[in-house]
């Protein structure tokens, strides 16, 4: 998938602590729109781990789950084993599908120690 836009955070993780982000997102106009974590595979390219189907329902793919209530305004994105191996680049965004990329609603650098 790629990328349309982008607003940056640096988040800080300890090995086998559970991550939490929160991703902004308008509130629900319409149709509901599937939200997705993704990690950062090279400049403007992402690899999905997580998205969602529909509103206020678990998404899961263990480590990786997000729970998004619309009328909220935002989104969170839980990730329940964090390592060495998690850092990097990940976006938060809107899942348009592979022929329309996905709108970054927020671009994450992980570091962990």
């Amino acid at each position: 998938s790629w990328a349309q836009s982008q607003r940056d955070e640096l988040v800080w993780a300890i090995q086998e602590q559970v991550l939490s982000v929160k991703c902004p997102s308008a509130p629900l106009l319409g149709e509901y729109q599937n939200k997705t974590w993704c990690k950062e595979t090279k400049p403007g390219y992402c690899s999905k781990l997580v998205t969602t189907t529909s509103p206020q329902v678990m998404a899961q793919s263990p480590p990786h789950f997000i729970w998004d209530n619309p009328a909220a305004g935002f989104f969170i994105v839980i990730v329940t084993e964090i390592t060495k191996k998690s850092s990097g680049a990940y976006w938060c965004g809107i899942d348009r599908g592979s022929a329309e990329g996905i709108i970054i609603l927020k671009n994450i650098s992980l570091v962990v120690t």
